[in-house]
């Protein structure tokens, strides 16, 4: 099981989302289930991908699943890739959830930092 936590975002969109209970479930279970980071998996899922699809196991019909789909890729808040394992979902970005993804590299200011650092005479020279 993975630990962490994920953030829900409060504003209008979300409470928009709310009155849309099966597509805010499924954006739910996308956000729960999305890597946090690019470490090994059996799906080789990468950073941000969840599997998707077994919607009967967080309540939905065939049907209100391929309909939250629908709305949530309408609403620009998800994409979906179909494979033969399943479908592989991605939150479109953090409006609703934030699922505290790892970055991984470090950026180009820290780079530049740690240049900089590592070329300075240590204090005992």
């Amino acid at each position: 099981m993975t630990t962490g936590f994920i953030k829900l975002n409060r504003g209008p969109e979300t409470l928009e989302l709310l009155s849309d209970s099966n597509a805010f479930i499924l954006l739910t279970v996308i956000a729960l289930r999305a890597r946090r980071t690019g470490e090994l998996n059996i799906h080789n899922l990468k950073c941000g991908q969840a599997l998707i699809g077994d919607y009967e196991n967080y309540g939905l019909t065939r049907q209100q699943y391929r309909t939250a789909m629908k709305r949530l890729g309408q609403w620009g808040l998800a994409m979906f890739k179909p494979t033969t394992r399943g479908t592989v979902a991605r939150l479109a970005d953090q409006r609703i959830y934030d699922i505290n993804e790892a970055r991984g590299q470090p950026s180009e200011e820290q780079q530049g930092n740690r240049r900089i650092t590592n070329s300075q005479p240590l204090g005992n020279h």
